[in-house]
């Protein structure tokens, strides 16, 4: 429209909602996009680090944190808001390679931490020890289910499902509903005695089960 054959204030009105409607369409297309920078808004000073995925988001380099450091954390409990930041962000870190050397003793710790740590601790010892894919952490792994924390059954599902090399879809159980965490545990200490029958489980008061699970007691015949 041209001022002259419209008038100023009808051709300021088109303006407007021309403008409108184009600042809609693109909030709508950054907010599809949610984590991608656009026009480098929001980018860090120094970018030489920054990477670009296959869905053309833009991401900064994984921090790693010694697994030495991760242990000394693990050891105290005033600091275990220091891994707040690690479980609220996991994709911004990694937790580094375990030293060969003290890799008996740190298993040890961290399961002992799986069953009575602090919440942020039981997350982080349930990650490393699923990342290792070793079978000799599948019964502790299996006593995480049984965790109250949601995040702390949902690390040890996805360990349990890496040391089996199961890819795919599978959901944890929620531990608001007994009978699905009962399912779970009976269907993994299931798979684990196929591999190891005399295998024994950490039961969720505390104790350790004896070996191969008989099962229910037969009824005596009269």
């Amino acid at each position: 429209f041209q001022e002259e054959s419209v008038g100023t204030e009808i051709g300021t009105a088109f303006a407007v909602l021309f403008l409108l409607r184009s600042t809609r369409e693109t909030i709508r297309r950054v907010r599809k996009a949610q984590a991608r920078k656009v026009g480098n808004f929001g980018l860090p000073d120094d970018v030489s680090e920054m990477q670009i995925g296959s869905d053309h988001r833009v991401r900064a380099p994984k921090v790693t944190v010694a697994m030495n450091e991760i242990m000394e954390k693990l050891s105290d409990e005033e600091s275990s808001a220091a891994f707040d930041e690690i479980i609220k962000n996991p994709g911004a870190f990694a937790i580094g390679e375990m030293d060969p050397k003290r890799s008996k003793e740190y298993t040890q710790r961290l399961r002992r931490v799986l069953r009575s740590g602090s919440w942020q601790a039981r997350i982080i010892a349930a990650r490393v020890l699923g990342r290792q894919g070793d079978l000799d952490n599948v019964p502790i792994l299996i006593y995480a289910l049984t965790d109250p924390d949601p995040r702390v059954v949902k690390e040890a599902w996805a360990g349990l499902r890496q040391t089996r090399r199961l890819f795919g879809s599978g959901r944890p159980p929620d531990p608001r509903k007994p009978k699905t965490v009962s399912s779970a545990v009976a269907e993994w200490k299931k798979w684990y005695r196929t591999i190891r029958p005399d295998a024994g489980f950490i039961e969720p008061g505390g104790g350790v089960s004896s070996g191969r699970d008989t099962g229910p007691a037969k009824p005596k015949s009269s």
